[in-house]
């Protein structure tokens, strides 16, 4: 890789002084100052947003913790003339390690190419004979995908199982437990039960995908994943999600029936959806359902690239219907590290809005911290005219009954509203309280 970056290599790295400059001391004198106040650790990333076609750099230094004598912190200092810290970076379901030399308490890391996603990134020092590890604060990088939306939105012939597949009945297990397992051109008339890492799931037919992380934790499991490729999920008069609940990648896939297309919820790690178009959601005679095409609700970082989304069932009663095409609610945890990125939104007279984005409603708790929640070049259908039962609307010139948007909170850290508008290019601005026009 150039740079050598996933070696820690740096320009500065071959500069380092020789490991016996190091202040040393005598073994006892050395797990005093070990138990000393860890040093302070800062990370400061060149910029906060970039796009997937430029890398960003980014600064660590390290410096003797306050409140000790100066020959102390003069000692601590000479010390950090050398040392090792090691970056991790997180995002898109991926993750990077890269480990560096500090020359003069400090070092600048390169990081590599990362996939579009809101990525963590965070520094550790790993110690040496004066001090003890000690870690950064963890800083929040955008990385977009080339910027320009689309006028071809995925439906039917960009998603689904491809032309000329031919499929065959499916006879193997519907809770999956074996890592790497790959099920290829299949007509699968189960709901699939996800236990397993890296399991793959292509030109295929299938009802529902679950992935239940909270299983996972409970069995002291760790890395289970699904990636979902070319295929069609219908979930059909079920009351509930045809993907869920995390650690999946979705590509070129249909989904349609049940309450919402796909599901992310907290505790997972990511949850990753592109190039795929949710529709045709199911609502029974007289339902109560809520229904969605994409629901986040809470604690997991999650990225839509590329998506047709659409809620399109019409309300039958006041108390069912459709939520929003994308919704963002923070019931179960904050709401912080979601990309929405070049999809077309539907419009749907009989919807609430067209997004709920992350700052309400929820749990007040949560609602209030939401953070790094970027939206970007998305299309919003603006026009829609159902047949309903009154008192529902028929009609709507906005996207959804109420408007477009709900719960942006344009002060909260790191969020990113630019360049969303209707179909007919007029721009969607978002302002004070959570309103956007």
């Amino acid at each position: 890789m150039a740079g050598g970056l996933l070696s820690g290599a740096s320009t500065a790295t071959s500069q380092v002084p020789p490991r016996e400059n190091a202040t040393a001391l005598p073994l006892k004198d050395a797990a005093v100052h070990r138990a000393a106040k860890p040093p302070v650790v800062s990370l400061k990333l060149d910029r906060a947003r970039t796009t997937t076609a430029k890398r960003v750099g980014l600064t660590i230094v390290v410096r003797p913790a306050p409140g000790q004598s100066a020959s102390a912190r003069a000692r601590q200092l000479r010390s950090l003339r050398t040392g090792r810290v090691k970056v991790v970076e997180k995002g898109g379901g991926r993750q990077h390690s890269i480990r560096a030399r500090l020359v003069d308490h400090r070092v600048h890391v390169l990081l590599p190419g990362l996939v579009p996603s809101v990525h963590r990134v965070r520094a550790t020092f790993l110690g040496n004979q004066l001090l003890r590890r000690a870690q950064s604060p963890t800083r929040s990088l955008v990385v977009l995908a080339p910027r320009g939306t689309s006028a071809h939105f995925p439906r039917a012939g960009t998603t689904g199982v491809p032309a000329g597949v031919t499929l065959h009945d499916y006879k193997g297990p519907c809770v999956i437990q074996t890592d790497h397992t790959v099920i290829d051109g299949k007509t699968i008339g189960c709901g699939l039960t996800i236990q397993a890492r890296h399991v793959v799931i292509k030109n295929s037919s299938l009802r529902t995908v679950w992935l239940d992380q909270d299983v996972m934790h409970a069995q002291h499991r760790h890395g289970w994943s699904v990636r979902i490729v070319d295929s069609v999920v219908d979930g059909g008069h079920s009351d509930g999600p045809g993907v869920c609940c995390g650690n999946y990648r979705v590509v070129r896939v249909e989904m349609k029936g049940g309450h919402n297309g796909a599901q992310c919820e907290n505790g997972a790690s990511y949850c990753v959806l592109t190039d795929s178009w949710i529709h045709a959601q199911y609502e029974p005679s007289g339902g109560l359902r809520h229904l969605g095409g994409f629901l986040n609700d809470g604690g997991t970082p999650t990225t839509l690239i590329h998506n047709r989304i659409t809620c399109d069932a019409w309300a039958e009663n006041d108390e069912g219907g459709c939520t929003g095409d994308v919704n963002l609610i923070p019931n179960f945890g904050v709401m912080a590290g979601v990309l929405v990125q070049n999809n077309y939104l539907g419009a749907n007279a009989n919807a609430a809005y067209c997004t709920y984005a992350g700052a309400t409603p929820g749990l007040p708790g949560y609602a209030r911290r939401s953070n790094h929640i970027v939206y970007v070049d998305n299309v919003f259908g603006k026009n829609d005219v159902v047949s309903a039962p009154a008192p529902h609307p028929g009609s709507t010139k906005r996207c959804a009954d109420y408007g477009p948007v709900t719960g942006f909170d344009v002060d909260g850290p790191g969020n990113y509203w630019n360049s969303n508008h209707y179909e007919n290019g007029t721009v969607i601005v978002c302002g004070r309280k959570h309103r956007c026009d």
